[in-house]
């Protein structure tokens, strides 16, 4: 079992370097919106103006 699970996990890490710039992109962008309120409130707007539901707030992410 302990030899499938590692071989599982490679297989994710090897897919997950195909996105990794995408995916720092996404974190790059999510830390600009949640750096200052008026910032957030701005993406709000934005959202409302391009119907986009807005349901949660942006979270930050842990990098592993």
């Amino acid at each position: 079992m302990h030899y499938c699970a590692h071989i599982l996990d490679m297989i994710v890490k090897d897919g997950l370097e195909v996105f990794e710039s995408s995916i720092e992109n996404v974190r790059d962008s999510v830390a600009y919106w949640r750096a200052t309120p008026k910032r957030e409130e701005t993406f709000r707007e934005v959202c409302d103006s391009l119907s986009v539901p807005y349901l949660k707030k942006l979270k930050l992410d842990c990098k592993k």
